[in-house]
């Protein structure tokens, strides 16, 4: 008959020992991702606006260009749009050719100027796109909307996001026989998500697009973990 060794009987009611143990505070969790949305009014616009010009001169498609946007700057400025909401999308300047016949033939310098304009009342947008009409634009690349204060709006779709976590996981709980805890862990999965309204690349020969701001909607996830009981 074989004897174990004591030393061998110690390890191994230390080890069950141990396994006891971990059993006894092992923490039964539910980890569940929470959505909270907010809808806004828009309160402001974006628009993309752009300026080309021919000539097969190089100084003379640049000096137009350059007057046809300091130009709308000015008309933008008359009219209560900052500086500081005016800023350049794109500069682009290059030689044209057309194809005739197999052959290249060069139609001169077109220079493009891109523009980017917050209009913070979103009531005038339209007037906005008739002035840079009038100023020499001589496209409307797209026409975007957006709010100015999102702190008060984030913080109710925070709010939201964690009333529809808690509401997730005690259906969970309650659907498994067991009891919603307290919270352990909270992550922010992802932040400022903006679902924005936008009209895009309105073209100038169409005539004036109809201008609608309509709604936003901003968007906050977070991922909860709760502690569950028996």
């Amino acid at each position: 008959m074989m004897i174990k060794s004591p030393h061998k009987l110690v390890v191994i009611l230390a080890l069950f020992n141990v396994l006891m143990v971990c059993a006894e505070t092992t923490e039964h969790i539910i980890s569940v991702q929470g959505v909270g949305e907010v809808a806004l009014e828009n309160t402001e616009g974006r628009i993309q606006t752009s300026v080309t010009t021919l000539d097969p001169d190089a100084d003379a498609a640049l000096n137009r260009n350059s007057m046809l946007v300091a130009n709308i700057i000015s008309e933008l400025n008359g009219v209560g749009i900052d500086t500081a909401d005016i800023s350049t999308s794109r500069f682009d300047f290059h030689p044209q050719y057309d194809w005739n016949d197999g052959q290249q033939i060069f139609q001169g310098y077109s220079v493009t100027n891109g523009l980017n304009i917050v209009v913070r009342e979103v009531s005038t947008i339209g007037a906005i796109l008739n002035l840079l009409v009038d100023s020499g634009a001589t496209r409307i690349n797209s026409v975007g909307f957006g709010a100015s204060s999102l702190t008060e709006v984030r913080t109710q779709a925070l709010q939201r996001a964690s009333e529809d976590a808690r509401s997730k996981a005690s259906i969970l709980a309650a659907a498994n026989g067991v009891n919603l805890g307290s919270v352990i862990q909270v992550k922010l999965v992802s932040a400022n998500a903006l679902h924005e309204a936008a009209v895009g690349d309105v073209s100038l020969s169409s005539g004036p697009a109809p201008i609608v701001p309509g709604t936003n909607t901003y968007r906050e996830t977070v991922l909860i973990t709760y502690q569950l009981s028996e």
